[in-house]
């Protein structure tokens, strides 16, 4: 059985902002007699099971972790935040669909890998020499993502 990592405000920001996967958070609030909780035991064991290493899996008690509650607005418990790169990019509310978190990481990573390919597409290119580089269908399109990334920014 796999269980998440509990996550607190003193080591949540470090784990948002350098880790280089998506991150699913639970919040809760254990000031409950019952805690209410979005996700069930087997629903991580799923997630973990589908996405391993790639992806890190936690819960915040947002009672006692007010800063994290405040800064990404989660008072209504329990919810499901996906973070990618720092900042919330899903959010489910209450009981959650395991297969709508897990559709959510997907298209994370896919958006990772693209960016990744567009990265090393634009280090391979030597503007400044005019070099021609083969680019391949993949390649290409993850390069225009990339620039209109760049330029929506």
């Amino acid at each position: 059985m796999s269980q998440p990592h509990e996550l607190a405000d003193a080591s949540i920001y470090a784990r948002l902002h350098n880790a280089e996967e998506p991150l699913v958070v639970e919040t809760r609030f254990d000031g409950w007699e019952k805690s209410w909780r979005a996700l069930t035991p087997e629903d991580w064991d799923d997630l973990a099971l589908e996405f391993g290493e790639r992806v890190l899996l936690g819960t915040i008690d947002t009672g006692r972790n007010r800063a994290f509650a405040s800064r990404h607005g989660a008072e209504i418990v329990p919810e499901v935040l996906v973070f990618s790169r720092g900042e919330i990019v899903a959010r489910f509310q209450g009981s959650a669909d395991v297969r709508a978190i897990a559709r959510a990481v997907r298209e994370v990573l896919r958006h990772d890998r693209v960016l990744s390919e567009a990265s090393r597409e634009l280090a391979a290119t030597d503007t400044s020499t005019a070099r021609s580089v083969h680019r391949t269908p993949v390649a290409e399109t993850a390069l225009q993502a990339a620039l209109r990334l760049a330029r929506a920014s």
